[in-house]
């Protein structure tokens, strides 16, 4: 067992496991989001544009896969609050209804090439009495 862990890298594995795994509010998964990925942000802002729109909306939403812990509501409501978002000037689709389905079948696509590469929002936290080694 010479290469096993340490007892107390042991303890602080199952700590981790044990927390509570709920995922944060939506503002601050935008702010996480565009804090710690410039392309995540500059999709989200709409200052990054590869020119293609549906590119761009598939893109972040493979981002918003990892932020949400594939959570398709949050997902959606994320996505609308972004400068991506088009479901109101039908330049997308011809209406509102036809966009969300649009959106909504995308996300479900984004969610199977995910991955499962989810963002670790525990790992900056930092615990009482944590000894690093």
């Amino acid at each position: 067992m010479r290469f096993a862990p340490k007892k107390s890298v042991r303890e602080q594995i199952r700590v981790y496991q044990s927390n509570d795994n709920t995922l944060p509010d939506v503002a601050t998964i935008i702010e996480t989001m565009c804090k710690h990925n410039r392309k995540a942000k500059g999709l989200f802002e709409g200052t990054i544009s590869s020119g293609d729109a549906s590119k761009d909306d598939f893109a972040l939403l493979l981002f918003l896969n990892s932020y949400t812990h594939g959570n398709e509501i949050l997902m959606k409501e994320i996505f609308l609050r972004s400068a991506l978002n088009r479901s109101e000037d039908r330049s997308k689709r011809k209406n509102e209804r036809i966009y969300i389905r649009y959106l909504e079948e995308s996300i479900k696509q984004a969610i199977q090439c995910g991955n499962q590469r989810y963002w670790n929002y525990n790992y900056h936290r930092k615990s009482v009495g944590d000894i690093r080694e």
